[in-house]
């Protein structure tokens, strides 16, 4: 079982060196070519959002909860800004509009469980160490938040698919298509 925790740990390292490396790339690239920062920015953010969830699963893995207490239900809410961030990239790309003030409505959910979950995050490291030490597995709200999640990413889903169906004339399209299966299965 060591070797396996071992060669998942590694895994994760590299995945989350690689997801660093392309949000860096993406955001470089956005400074040099100002047509396309606002797509890079969201596409970044969507890859810094992965970033965190691969890197706090690499904390459970190597067994690092305890030594790092305030990582305790710190992605829960980030679940919540993946389907606006992939969809306002793709409305941000396909359309070549900027985005207003009510874009950042997409991300009211994430705002809202982020602000329930502050006074957790709040506390020191002590009273969460106390908390995970007398947790029998998952909280029951990170359940309901993960079903919330799934729930509130397929209607981002097919929404972008929707998106993709009106844009058929764009080059980009059906590459986009594809990618958007693959996050589905993912």
């Amino acid at each position: 079982m060591h070797v396996l925790t071992t060669i998942l740990s590694g895994l994760f390292l590299l995945a989350i060196g690689q997801g660093l490396f392309l949000a860096a790339v993406l955001l470089l690239l956005g400074a040099r070519r100002p047509e396309v920062r606002a797509a890079n920015g969201l596409l970044a953010a969507l890859m810094l959002l992965c970033v965190a969830v691969v890197g706090h699963a690499w904390l459970g893995i190597a067994g690092l909860y305890a030594a790092w207490p305030h990582s305790a239900l710190a992605v829960l809410p980030l679940g919540f800004a993946t389907g606006p961030l992939l969809y306002l990239y793709l409305s941000r790309i396909l359309h070549d509009r900027p985005l207003g003030r009510r874009a950042w409505l997409h991300f009211l959910p994430f705002v809202l469980v982020t602000l329930a979950l502050l006074p957790f995050y709040l506390q020191p490291a002590s009273a969460k160490l106390a908390w995970m030490r007398g947790l029998d597995g998952p909280p029951w709200y990170a359940g309901l938040a993960a079903i919330a999640k799934l729930l509130i990413f397929l209607a981002y889903l097919r929404a972008c698919y929707r998106m993709l169906e009106g844009a058929d004339a764009n080059p980009l399209a059906p590459g986009l298509r594809r990618l958007l299966g693959i996050w589905l299965v993912g």
